[in-house]
């Protein structure tokens, strides 16, 4: 019974997630979730014919409260192992990773132009696009936060999503021709993210700020700095 138990939700934990899950992570969650699961059908067993021998009448009234009970508990230790799957999985990446709220603006900025630098010289290479994880593993740079990012750059319209065989897995490629992205490309884009209407008074001193602000912009469009991701 034991094994038949593991092998049935390391089968559900291979499957039902919407993403893929390792085999070893799946059996690994499956045994210690299936295991818990026997025990508590153990104990319910003998307490629902504890409770039936005790007194038929009322044994009978808390056959349906018990099952219900215990049916609850079944799905949450279903969920508990299902949480065992995917911190076996990624305790490697997340040990050590800090938390992506704490990343400056320029930062994520940075990072931002550094992977689309990654999907456009993958493009010009003819090399077969990215995943999130490949991207992460190639660049160093926490999942979660590629994540975000990745998010952040299909939102911009520079990137965009490519379906494989496997349904559950994406890869990225440029959403834009590669002749055209340059590092003002990606910053602009992820700047102007969001609306851009201000809900603040039209004054003088916004115009010229405004008006400063766009001039600063241009000019750094127009430097020798600002070159194609693609000659990097």
């Amino acid at each position: 019974p034991y094994s038949l138990v593991w092998l049935l939700l390391t089968f559900i934990y291979i499957v039902m997630p919407n993403t893929k899950v390792n085999f070893g992570a799946a059996l690994f969650a499956g045994v210690i979730a299936g295991t818990i699961f026997q025990l508590t059908e153990f104990l319910y067993v003998n307490f629902q014919i504890g409770v039936a021998s005790y007194n038929a009448i009322y044994g009978s009234f808390a056959a349906l409260p018990l099952f219900l009970a215990w049916l609850q508990i079944s799905w949450l230790i279903i969920l508990f192992g299902a949480e065992l799957s995917f911190a076996k999985q990624n305790v490697d990446k997340y040990e050590l990773e800090i938390d992506s709220s704490d990343v400056s603006y320029n930062h994520r900025r940075l990072l931002s132009v550094l992977i689309t630098h990654h999907l456009v010289l993958e493009f010009d290479k003819g090399e077969e696009s990215s995943t999130t994880q490949q991207i992460s593993d190639d660049l160093n740079i926490p999942i979660r936060i590629v994540r975000q990012v990745l998010f952040d750059l299909q939102e911009a319209h520079i990137i965009s999503e490519v379906h494989t065989e496997d349904p559950k897995v994406v890869s990225y490629q440029p959403a834009q021709s590669i002749n055209k992205i340059s590092i003002c490309t990606v910053v602009n884009a992820i700047e102007n993210l969001g609306g851009d209407e201000l809900p603040v008074e039209a004054s003088a001193e916004l115009k010229t700020i405004k008006a400063s602000m766009d001039a600063i912009q241009k000019s750094i469009e127009k430097s020798s700095a600002n070159i194609l991701l693609k000659d990097i």
